[in-house]
């Protein structure tokens, strides 16, 4: 999202129309791609990938905190 943001805001700055029009478009497509996917999560009609193997808690099973930030 960051790097179409960039894409936008370089073309505002640079005063081109079609690009910046194009720019928009994508920005906008991707932010309802995202609110859809949190009305899904939130809904349960879909879930998050579990995170890889070796992130998996030590106490027998206990799922980890999604509400921790990640470090990688």
């Amino acid at each position: 999202m960051a790097h179409f943001a960039a894409l936008t805001y370089r073309a505002l700055a640079c005063g081109a129309e079609p690009e910046l029009r194009a720019a928009q478009l994508r920005l906008h497509e991707l932010g309802c791609g995202y609110d859809d996917l949190v009305v899904e999560v939130a809904s349960g009609a879909r879930r998050l990938p579990d995170g890889p193997e070796d992130d998996a808690p030590e106490s027998g099973g206990a799922q980890p905190s999604r509400n921790r930030p990640r470090t990688e």
